[in-house]
């Protein structure tokens, strides 16, 4: 990780955000600030569909998964990590998401206590296009300054595109996430088609996508949520390197902010 950091801080990004699945957040955390990176969010808690499912349970593997959540926000309130982004569902055709409940409610406003003691505010990111009514019913059910929309504009385009989530929850929009993808996914077919692709590189309409993000006046930072090792046998970046990729990233930010 210290390496990756390192390459995105001399590709010339200033911002980063940081992952859970990435090894000690905390550890992460300082070097990223050592290297003078400011820290604008960390993805939480998003390694396994069995948790993010046990949100909306009853019993001990809902407490679980709360404890689970309230214990890496805690890290992102000692780092001053200011947003913690967190799926709220695994709802593929592999690990179908339980329906919104008022449990769900319950968990997140638990988790969120943690949150407001922590000053970190809770981002709940739209994932595939049957976990949309869970996204819906928490942000409808939870008022609070400490819950918001974290918008990912490829899961939009590929999952369920007539879906606009900025219209509907413009003020509450406090992180988004940029990739490129082929939009070809249909019910039934797996996560695989996510391929999370430089901007450009597959069939996303950018400038429709950033005038919606305008338009609900969203004042923070691009994320570019890249995977330069995509899944499966499409491997479009397999032959560059850490550094030629992420400078290709870079360019491809710029591109995107003349858009705006």
């Amino acid at each position: 990780m210290e390496d990756t950091l390192r390459a995105i801080k001399a590709a010339g990004f200033e911002n980063v955000m940081l992952s859970g699945k990435s090894g000690d957040l905390e550890k992460n955390a300082m070097f990223a600030r050592k290297l003078g990176l400011y820290i604008t969010s960390a993805h939480i808690f998003n390694t396994k569909s069995e948790i993010l499912n046990s949100l909306w349970a009853i019993g001990e593997e809902n407490k679980w998964a709360i404890e689970a959540a309230v214990n890496e926000i805690k890290i992102c309130g000692k780092c001053n990590i200011p947003i913690a982004v967190m799926h709220v569902t695994d709802g593929s055709s592999v690990a179908k998401a339980l329906g919104p409940n008022k449990q769900g409610v319950a968990s997140v406003e638990k988790i969120l206590e943690t949150a407001e003691a922590c000053n970190v505010r809770l981002a709940i990111e739209n994932t595939d296009g049957l976990n949309e009514k869970h996204i819906f019913y928490l942000l409808d059910n939870i008022k609070s300054d400490f819950l918001g929309l974290c918008y990912d504009c490829g899961h939009n385009q590929l999952y369920n595109p007539e879906t606009d989530y900025l219209k509907k929850y413009w003020d509450r929009c406090i992180s988004v996430h940029i990739h490129d993808n082929f939009k070809d996914w249909k019910l039934g077919m797996d996560w695989t088609r996510d391929l999370h692709l430089l901007p450009f590189d597959g069939k996303i309409d950018f400038e429709k996508v950033l005038g919606s993000v305008a338009a609900a006046k969203y004042k923070g930072v691009f994320i570019f949520e890249l995977h330069k090792d995509t899944i499966g046998d499409f491997q479009p970046y397999k032959d560059m390197t850490a550094f030629e990729y992420l400078r290709q990233a870079k360019i491809r930010g710029e591109k995107l902010s003349q858009t705006c």
